[in-house]
């Protein structure tokens, strides 16, 4: 039910395509791709009606961050020819965003988020964004094992800011029913010092 995607100065420049989008760096913002809608592959990514320069996505794959031009853009999801989506957003210079695939094939949403990370305030800390794109799961309660138990509630397509949190080292990350309180999903997670990590849930609830 939940995916964890890393942010940090390391993969921010380890993961650019530097020859994707060539000629528009200069005057461009970035995006990665993550396809997080259950039993969608194959999934392709356009620009106003041009083609990204990048794999097609299977269920749980990711790419990027790749250039994309400043200004309004709609960026679309295709399968062979159809159409699954379209959402509009205005890139802004030098500014990350990461956008997501989501809900099942038959119903499939883009949502996108801008990664606007602060400053980490010490060395054996971290960030983490919690985001929840499990379609069909309840709203969600977040927490960290002896860390952080209250990373707070989460509807559908609801995204935190990025919080700071001590040091996660084999930590049991939960997820609670936000009304019955019953644990939805566990696991021990450990992050390294000093990144900041989006955590997102997904998949179907069952």
């Amino acid at each position: 039910l939940a995916g964890t995607f890393l942010f940090s100065g390391m993969f921010l420049s380890s993961c650019l395509n530097d020859d994707v989008g060539s000629g528009i760096s200069d005057q461009s913002g970035l995006m990665v791709f993550i396809n997080a809608s259950p039993g969608t592959n194959g999934l392709k990514f356009y620009a106003d009606n041009n083609p990204i320069y990048m794999p097609s996505l299977d269920y749980n794959q990711y790419y990027g961050y790749v250039y994309q031009r400043i200004g309004n853009t709609d960026f679309t999801a295709r399968t062979g020819g159809t159409n699954l989506d379209t959402l509009s957003l205005n890139i802004e210079l030098d500014q990350f965003y990461s956008m997501f695939a989501v809900n099942t094939a038959e119903n499939l949403e883009l949502v996108a988020y801008e990664d606007n990370i602060p400053s980490i305030s010490g060395s054996s800390k971290n960030l983490i964004r919690f985001i929840h794109l499990s379609h069909n799961a309840p709203s969600v309660k977040v927490g960290i094992e002896g860390i952080n138990e209250n990373l707070g509630t989460y509807h559908f397509k609801q995204s935190s800011s990025f919080i700071e949190t001590n040091r996660v080292f084999n930590k049991k990350l939960f997820l609670l029913n936000a009304e019955t309180n019953d644990t939805i999903f566990t696991k021990n997670i450990s992050l390294t010092d000093g990144r900041a990590y989006t955590i997102f849930s997904e998949g179907i609830y069952e």
